[in-house]
């Protein structure tokens, strides 16, 4: 996982990621309590 700027992006308890994932925030990421992120999974965010 490489993170270059979180400032809006938000991850509650017991959040699972795995390899190949791609975050990017600007308006603001959260991922919930039991979130699990698979393989080659991006989540983007841009306004």
């Amino acid at each position: 996982m490489q993170i270059r700027s979180a400032e809006f992006t938000a991850m509650s308890e017991r959040v699972f990621i795995n390899q190949g994932c791609t975050f990017l925030d600007c308006a603001g990421i959260r991922l919930g309590d039991r979130t699990m992120v698979g393989p080659k999974a991006s989540v983007r965010r841009s306004w």
